[in-house]
């Protein structure tokens, strides 16, 4: 069973609050152990917007809770072809980015 949010994007805001932690800005890269930290601490597992504002992104934290997800294979599957459908795939399937393809970087 594959779990879909659906709704407007205000609604799955709601749903997953506003971005607590803002992991592309330059305060979060001069001090990512830091706010690691106070994750773990306060935030553990905790689901937050996303660099678009409405993708959901689930963090998961603490070494016990990540190793306990990895090894859950009934609840959390690795490959999103045993939860979508073909047409799911297809549509989610789009071609890599030049920034991330390291085929397309040219190595000298």
């Amino acid at each position: 069973m594959s779990l879909r949010i659906t709704g407007t994007p205000s609604a799955r805001i709601a749903l997953y609050g506003r971005r607590k932690y803002d992991l592309y800005s330059d305060e979060f890269r001069a001090s990512t152990h830091e706010t690691y930290a106070a994750m773990r601490e306060s935030d553990p597992v905790f689901s937050q917007p996303g660099i678009d504002g409405t993708t959901p992104i689930w963090f998961v934290t603490r070494h016990d809770d990540v190793l306990a997800l990895l090894m859950d294979d009934e609840r959390f599957v690795l490959d999103p072809a045993l939860v979508l459908t073909p047409e799911e795939l297809e549509e989610n399937r789009g071609p890599i980015p030049a920034e991330l393809n390291a085929r397309a970087t040219p190595i000298c």
